[in-house]
């Protein structure tokens, strides 16, 4: 839908009264392109037959907020008592909080909660909705949840080449593409340097050697048997009748995973 500058300027003065500053020069920011794309992207989100101008209307209506005009399009179209109900809970990402280096593979994690009172419909999804698209999928499926009931929803994402705050937002939506709770986010600074990357693949190493401490009981003499390498740490607890340092036998299997995707702190580990 095209927009001449004269209508743009009309609409800008009538609203004047009611916009700060900054509000205003996003408006006049806004291109005929931008609004061909939103109009674009929120057919796609919402799956609306609607007509190009069907679909501005509801974007005008919030001031061409993306979000707030498909919220508003199924608040018309649908009865907001058939809705499931959503609660977000926490991030519960390893290594939340620090940064990511670039280029770098790590798995993000939110915990939500069934905060109605019917279980949810099956087939319900976490859709990506808007921001960074550095994810493998945009659609990820979540349990049926029983009322009160929580889950964990992860996506695999990865980092940009360069350095730079990374930001998307994501939503839970019904099999009939009707979105309900509250919106997620994924928010977090790309530095070179980050630990998330290391963090994540320590807390997975971790993991693997712990199945196999609990699934295999190694003899206290076993030093180099065939499908072990030892290692020395000085913060395990050493056995009685070892010295201060201990003898702390890590599968091969855990030992290449160690060497081939954390060459930079190897010999912290290892020494």
């Amino acid at each position: 839908m095209d927009i001449d500058s004269e209508s743009l300027s009309s609409t800008t003065i009538g609203m004047s009264h009611h916009l700060d500053e900054e509000l205003m020069g996003r408006l006049r920011s806004i291109t005929t392109n931008n609004r061909e794309d939103l109009i674009t992207q929120f057919r796609t989100t919402t799956n609306a037959m609607l007509t190009d101008e069907g679909c501005a209307f509801f974007l005008e209506m919030n001031n061409w907020n993306l979000n707030e005009a498909i919220l508003a399009y199924y608040d018309a179209e649908m009865p907001t008592d058939k809705v499931p109900h959503m609660k977000f809970i926490a991030d519960v990402t390893v290594g939340e909080g620090e940064a990511i280096p670039p280029n770098t593979k790590f798995v993000k994690t939110w915990r939500v909660q069934n905060s109605g009172t019917e279980r949810w419909p099956n087939n319900c999804s976490l859709r990506f909705v808007n921001g960074d698209r550095l994810h493998d999928r945009d659609e990820i499926y979540v349990s049926s949840l029983a009322p009160g009931e929580q889950t964990n929803i992860s996506i695999n994402v990865t980092s940009p080449t360069g350095a730079r705050m990374i930001r998307s937002q994501w939503r839970l939506f019904t099999p009939a593409g009707v979105p309900f709770g509250d919106p997620i986010w994924l928010a977090a600074s790309v530095e070179e340097g980050g630990l998330m990357g290391i963090t994540q693949q320590l807390e997975q190493c971790h993991s693997l050697g712990m199945n196999v401490h609990h699934n295999i009981n190694y003899p206290p003499y076993m030093n180099n048997q065939v499908g072990m390498q030892p290692t020395r740490n000085s913060h395990f607890q050493s056995p009685p009748f070892q010295s201060t340092r201990s003898i702390v036998y890590i599968p091969f299997h855990v030992h290449n995973i160690l060497q081939s995707t954390m060459p930079s702190i190897k010999d912290i580990i290892l020494h």
